[in-house]
């Protein structure tokens, strides 16, 4: 987890950093099953039921697969969402320096929203559905292919292509807006590559650069009951990176990189009211990072960073809506941000972690949407504004340990129209606290803690702090892991979302219990 940079390297859309899966390779033949269900204090349930297989084909081929399928009620009355994801990979390594690596997967979903209430229904029954509800029918098929190869000891290359399609189409009509027919869907698919060499020089020194390529296209299939729309949007996007790794000595380091994106949009409606009209526009953008560090002992390390990074608009993000018919929005611009960081990580006494962040991000033309299903679309904020410190502390002890987040985010407007108030729905104080503690070998248990100080919400009205604390039990012995817990052990009742003047309200989750058994063969 890089919780901020990363925009040399992975490009647009980093700001609030990168999580970066590496999944295991099963090369021994195994399996494992899981049943996992939980129930809300209104007698809810999600159910879900998970399998896992590993088989070894030779020494130099393995598969794996694993199939999960839910059916999920949510908290409120109405929520559902149930359907099957399967992910399988096929690992070939031809050598020590060789390897390919294939992926499929697919998932099938049925999703049923609630509406927002408004205050006085939320306060007459928080589980309750709101008037109207919309159900999503999705799919996702998604393919990706990985070369790796070692040409020595100095050259390593990484060729990655991958090729991705959602599509989601509207089962039922909202009757309260009437903005939507059953035969309304959007689909969306991504593909591209991404050549990656490294470049070992000097001692503990690298250099990595590469080349990447990606076109994203959606269509849009809109019939509404005052008009119909057809559009198609395309992206294609090529760049170019490179980032620099130098130790100059025991005690410094020094990375420095650069990312150049040129992308190109095009717009076409099909039908409606602008049929016939197109787009074509293109965007340049650029990615730099300098990051020195300074080891002061073997496990401490102090550090700066400098990055500017960006945010370029989707391809359907063009579009902006008036009276359910679509048409073009032009001037939206890419966002672009800098971020200073300093920072302290550090292991002390064989038992006490402290990570500690002080930050400062400006934005210019941060993306934002506005306006409803029927009137609305994307904009630019001229200017924003973020700082402030992330605090991590924890301490081991023989049979267990205790850990505290806190962070401080000051986010506002800092130009512009609404220039000086704060940016919505962002809790300037956070904090969280827990202990995990082996009662023995085979058992353990928890305890979370978090606390989100009040936000604004849209109409710069506050949303109430809220204070939510989780408990569970872990057991272990050979094949067979139990998990059993309760979330919002409290039952605190808040919302994630509100716009006061509008009168939206959509609660948050009510305490729920959960069960799962995992065994593995």
């Amino acid at each position: 987890i890089i919780p901020g940079g990363g925009a040399v390297l992975y490009g647009n859309g980093t700001r609030g950093g990168v999580i970066n899966i590496i999944t295991k390779k099963r090369k021994q033949n195994g399996a494992d099953i899981a049943l996992r269900g939980s129930m809300y204090e209104n007698a809810n349930l999600d159910t879900q039921l998970k399998l896992n297989l590993g088989l070894k084909l030779n020494d130099s081929i393995s598969f794996s697969s694993n199939i999960q399928g839910f059916n999920k009620q949510g908290y409120r009355e109405k929520d559902l969402l149930r359907g099957f994801y399967q992910n399988s990979k096929l690992n070939f390594d031809f050598s020590d320096d060789i390897s390919l690596n294939l992926g499929f997967s697919y998932y099938q979903g049925e999703n049923t929203l609630n509406d927002a209430l408004s205050l006085q229904e939320l306060n007459s029954n928080r589980f309750g559905a709101s008037q109207t509800q919309t159900t999503y029918l999705s799919s996702k098929p998604e393919f990706n292919a990985e070369l790796k190869i070692r040409a020595n000891e100095f050259v390593d290359v990484n060729l990655q292509a991958f090729y991705q399609e959602q599509r989601v189409e509207l089962k039922n009509s909202n009757a309260a807006l009437q903005i939507y027919a059953n035969d309304s869907f959007f689909k969306d698919s991504l593909y591209g590559a991404n050549l990656k060499t490294k470049l070992s020089y000097l001692e503990n020194s690298y250099l990595v650069f590469g080349y990447s390529f990606e076109e994203h296209l959606g269509f849009l299939n809109s019939q509404s009951l005052i008009g119909a729309t057809k559009a198609k949007d395309t992206k294609q996007t090529h760049s170019l990176y490179a980032l620099d790794y130098q130790e100059l000595s025991d005690i410094f380091s020094l990375s420095l990189g650069a990312r150049y994106e040129h992308a190109n949009y095009t717009h076409k409606a099909l039908s409606g009211r602008q049929s016939g009209f197109k787009i074509d526009t293109n965007t340049d953008n650029f990615a730099f990072e300098l990051t020195p560090n300074a080891r002061y002992s073997d496990t401490g390390k102090l550090y700066a960073k400098y990055e500017r990074g960006f945010i370029s608009p989707t391809p359907y993000q063009f579009r902006a809506r008036q009276n359910g018919q679509y048409y073009s929005n032009t001037n939206l611009k890419s966002q672009r941000y800098d971020t200073y960081e300093l920072g302290l990580s550090d292991y002390l006494l064989d038992f006490y972690a402290v990570n500690l962040a002080l930050f400062y991000t400006n934005s210019k033309d941060e993306i934002r949407s506005y306006g409803t299903v029927a009137n609305g679309g994307f904009e630019n904020i001229d200017e924003t504004k973020r700082y402030g410190v992330e605090l991590f502390l924890r301490q081991d002890f023989a049979n267990f340990y205790l850990y505290e987040n806190f962070s401080f985010v000051n986010a506002e407007i800092s130009g512009g129209v609404d220039k000086g108030k704060r940016i919505p729905l962002v809790s300037r104080y956070k904090a969280s606290a827990g202990i995990n503690y082996d009662f023995s070998k085979n058992l353990s248990g928890f305890v979370d803690m978090s606390y989100f100080s009040k936000a604004k919400d849209e109409s710069n009205a506050w949303i109430k702090e809220y204070f939510l604390s989780d408990i569970g039990l872990i057991y272990k012995n050979k094949g067979l892991d139990i998990f059993a817990g309760v979330k919002n052990l409290f039952d605190n009742k808040y919302p994630t979302y509100q716009n006061k003047a509008s009168d939206d309200y959509i609660p948050g989750a009510s305490r729920s219990y959960y069960l799962e058994a995992k065994y593995k063969f």
